[in-house]
């Protein structure tokens, strides 16, 4: 189960991200326009927080993030395209690695269906 964190209350002695959403339905979108969407993201730990990778299941889907260290209480976002090349139903999942919690990423999935 993804978490989000809708109590923006700091976290002690950590660093924690925190989206306020974690799942995106594109509903039907058409085939050969990819589509995008940013997902906001707050550090609600006590220590600065830096992205070290994003990672996802398939090369279609694309990530863009700043290298900054984002300190705690303040927001940024990372954004996911996804290049609706297939016809048919997606699900994809996009992991998040962090300073804090480099064996267990924070997911972001997305989902739609491409029509021709």
């Amino acid at each position: 189960m993804v978490k989000t964190f809708k109590n923006r209350s700091i976290i002690k002695n950590k660093t924690i991200i925190g989206f306020d959403t974690s799942f995106y339905d594109f509903g039907t979108i058409e085939k050969n326009k990819p589509v995008a969407k940013y997902f906001v993201y707050t550090n609600v730990g006590e220590k600065p927080l830096q992205i070290n990778n994003v990672s996802s299941t398939c090369g279609c889907t694309i990530t863009s993030l700043s290298d900054k260290i984002i300190l705690p209480r303040k927001k940024d976002s990372i954004l996911v395209k996804y290049d609706a090349k297939k016809i048919g139903k997606f699900s994809k999942t996009v992991f998040i690695y962090y300073n804090s919690n480099k064996s267990n990423p924070f997911q972001l999935k997305i989902k739609g269906f491409v029509k021709d």
